[in-house]
């Protein structure tokens, strides 16, 4: 049963990490990390909260992609969160250190490596094997199964013949997503693969998840009466967006957990989400999002909101897990961009939201220690909603998110913006990061908030942002806001969040009584008015808990295709 007050404090401890408490990531806080509250049930383990901590999920970790030193791999599993792609040797030596580290399993979206292709690629076909799938895996399963297998690959107009299959120059064929025969193949196999690490997989990585236009061959290949019905990409979309949604949800529904298996997440790659024409619809389909070569957004008003409004409204809005992947390394970012990328990320993340600066690279950044104490209310699924200045849409705005502790300000348009402030802040400021050394000593990196911002207008320059937090600091370690009744993220996610109260009244920049009283200054959770006995026992344990800590006040686009199959 879940505690009445607002806010949790993480307890537990896990394995061999808990004499790491000092030199772990988010600082002070034990580990297993506090669960999110709304996230898909039956998972092994369950997803981390994100409402207060940024969480680091990291990209393919593994040893064949680049050396790991002992040091190194500790560092990871006290700092990040989970990766994919894996053999299971590797999985099961980061979980031997943190059995909550989480994994998912890697497969391409709609695509079947073969060996009957020019120049074939190889990858993951089991938990210690590397090479072709179709050879693997594929052929022996239709031998097994007695099946025919050629109804499984798309042949666009023509069916029935190798000759007419769609290929993409990764390479991998196109497989059919509607027939029965790659279903039954693909989420049997799946189910073996994800369960072979120790404590089972998260779920699947699906990879190269776009509308399959760009670079498809032969060109056009869905231009027929019985498919898309002519050549158009919108054509393409308008056909492909039913069927890819049929196909994640049978596979979520194929995922579910049961007797021998946890949940199973169903995690899409379409890369940045930022094409004019490719409207993701099948996202409701899925549990959420892997949006690869998130460094589109800082192009222009019109990217940041393509990318940004189908976010809201597909998964954060929705209870859905976001994990976004900005392929570029840090520091070879302008600090403009940086604060851009994590402003977002902090005006529109819920509580399975994760992020990331490079893919494989073992490093940290500033950014990823910012702490506001959390977000009060939950994303909306309309991104306008945060909307306090500007036209909002293509042409860009200022954009407002609550924190307990603290202010998000996100300028995406190429217009200075004014916001009034109803009470002083300090401003978050960050500068260097980097690669984490082969003993697991950090880069040099800068954090502070000590930047006075005073009551009244502030402008912000165009495409900008601003991270303000309370001159009272943060609240001590752990403390999170939070729902008092978790709802299942992963099960008709429109009804979940419906189910969730939206009457809360807008939350001031500050709680003035708790301001006055020397504390963090800001509501937790979004409960004001509530109950004011509540309310004051909630704020003196506060206020307990900081002393007892020594916290005083605290000073038309194509894909990019070049990442997307490893």
């Amino acid at each position: 049963m879940r505690k009445p007050l607002a806010f949790t404090i993480a307890l537990g401890i896990a394995g061999s990490i808990a004499s790491a408490r000092g030199d772990s990531f988010p600082p002070g806080v034990t580990y297993p990390l506090h669960p999110a509250t709304l996230q898909p049930s039956g998972l092994a383990p369950p997803l981390p909260s994100t409402r207060r901590y940024v969480l680091i999920w990291k990209d393919q970790l593994a040893d064949a992609v680049n050396p790991i030193s002992d040091a190194q791999k500790q560092f990871i599993v006290t700092h990040y969160v989970g990766t994919q792609k894996l053999f299971k040797h590797q999985i099961d030596e980061y979980r031997a250190m943190n059995p909550n580290f989480m994994m998912l399993v890697y497969h391409l979206a709609y695509g079947l490596n073969g060996a009957d292709q020019p120049n074939p690629v190889g990858n993951i076909t089991g938990p210690e094997n590397y090479g072709q799938e179709d050879t693997d895996t594929f052929t022996p399963w239709v031998a097994m199964n007695g099946g025919d297998r050629e109804p499984a690959y798309e042949h666009g107009v023509n069916t029935g013949n190798t000759n007419n299959r769609i290929s993409y120059p990764d390479p991998y064929w196109l497989m059919d997503i509607a027939s029965t025969e790659w279903r039954n193949y693909l989420f049997q196999t799946l189910i073996e693969w994800q369960a072979f690490p120790t404590a089972k997989s998260s779920g699947v990585f699906l990879d190269v998840a776009f509308f399959p236009w760009y670079d498809y061959s032969p060109d056009m290949w869905w231009a027929a009466p019985m498919l898309a019905g002519d050549g158009s990409r919108t054509a393409l979309r308008d056909w492909w967006n039913p069927r890819a949604t049929d196909y994640f949800n049978a596979m979520r529904a194929a995922f579910a957990p049961d007797a021998n298996h946890p949940r199973y997440l169903v995690i899409p790659n379409p890369d940045a989400l930022v094409d004019s024409t490719d409207e993701p619809a099948f996202l409701d389909g899925t549990d959420g999002v892997f949006t690869e070569n998130w460094q589109a957004v800082t192009k222009d008003a019109g990217d940041w909101n393509l990318s940004v409004k189908r976010l809201c409204r597909y998964v954060t809005g929705k209870a859905k897990v976001w994990m976004a992947d900005v392929t570029s390394a840090g520091t070879d970012l302008m600090i403009s961009d940086r604060e851009m990328l994590i402003g977002t990320y902090l005006l529109i993340r819920n509580g399975t939201s994760y992020y990331m600066l490079g893919n494989s690279d073992i490093t940290w950044y500033p950014e990823y220690e910012i702490d506001l104490g959390g977000y009060v209310d939950e994303p909306p699924s309309d991104l306008e909603q945060l909307k306090v200045a500007g036209d909002g849409g293509a042409n860009g705005g200022l954009y407002l998110r609550r924190h307990v502790s603290g202010l998000v300000l996100v300028n995406s348009s190429d217009f200075a913006q004014t916001y009034t402030m109803s009470t002083p802040m300090k401003r978050a400021s960050f500068s260097g990061g980097g690669a984490v050394a082969d003993d697991g000593t950090l880069p040099t990196y800068s954090l502070a908030y000590d930047n006075d911002v005073p009551a009244g207008p502030i402008q912000l320059p165009a495409r900008s942002v601003l991270i303000l937090r309370d001159p009272a600091g943060a609240p001590p370690p752990g403390v999170e806001p939070e729902d008092t009744a978790a709802v299942d993220g992963g099960v008709a996610p429109d009804a979940a969040m419906a189910a969730k109260s939206d009457a809360a009244a807008p939350a001031p920049d500050l709680m003035a009584a708790a301001s006055s009283a020397g504390g963090c200054g800001c509501a937790v959770g979004g409960q004001r008015g509530s109950n004011s006995a509540v309310a004051a026992f909630v704020l003196l344990l506060l206020l307990g808990l900081r002393a007892l800590q020594g916290r005083g006040a605290c000073v038309t686009k194509r894909p990019d295709v070049s990442r997307l199959q490893r």
